[in-house]
């Protein structure tokens, strides 16, 4: 799932229309799981929620912005503002993200295999175009979906989220990231956070895969 504002996926919620499946745990990638949190709040069915904590919208992403560390881990949001941006990551679209993944999980010693089974994905056609747009629409320089206003504006008012949830956070996550007690009141149900020790960065699922997966069993048994 593209999964950021703009890119809200279409599929969302198709979960609860399957007349299979009953009740369904929502994991989003990477740092949305506030943002689909306050998706599950003004939709229905979800029964629980397990994720990284973040703040993915417009707004919140902008203020954040301003507040980035000046160690270049906010470079690929800047980088991507200008047209000699957007060409330089084209042609150095694999060596750009490896230098990402190094800043975001810099104890995470993955190896050239690891990282190249997720690099075939950047060979996709509209990759660099998908990724030079989620930028400048985070720093308000591109215009997201306009079928999707309402229900943006209905997420910027962060509704409380009442599924039970699990936030996970490794403990050398090097992406910006708020302080957990800035977003502890947005849930309503059940809560729990947990900082996860031993070198985690910010690819959590795949970095620690027990303590992840460890959470699903917990928040749905909840």
């Amino acid at each position: 799932m593209r999964g950021l504002g703009q890119y809200l996926p279409e599929g969302i919620g198709d979960e609860r229309r399957a007349p299979e499946i009953e009740t369904a745990i929502r994991r989003p990638f990477e740092s949305r799981a506030v943002y689909h949190g306050h998706i599950n709040a003004v939709g229905d069915g979800v029964r629980a929620l397990d994720g990284a904590p973040g703040v993915v919208l417009r707004g919140a992403v902008l203020g954040f912005l301003g507040r980035m560390p000046a160690d270049g881990r906010g470079i690929k949001q800047h980088f991507s503002a200008t047209e000699r941006g957007q060409a330089g990551y084209d042609a150095y679209r694999h060596d750009f993200a490896k230098l990402i993944w190094q800043i975001a999980s810099p104890k995470w010693g993955f190896d050239d295999a690891t990282f190249d089974r997720s690099a075939a994905a950047f060979a996709n056609p509209d990759h660099v175009a998908i990724v030079i747009h989620n930028y400048r629409w985070r720093l308000g320089l591109a215009d997201g979906e306009r079928h999707y206003d309402e229900l943006e504006k209905r997420l910027a008012e962060a509704p409380v989220i009442t599924v039970p949830t699990i936030t996970l956070e490794g403990d050398a996550n090097g992406a910006p990231h708020p302080d957990p007690a800035a977003y502890a009141k947005k849930f309503s149900g059940t809560y729990a956070h947990r900082l996860i020790s031993g070198g985690i960065g910010h690819n959590l699922a795949q970095e620690a895969p027990q303590a992840f997966a460890e959470a699903i069993v917990d928040v749905a048994a909840t």
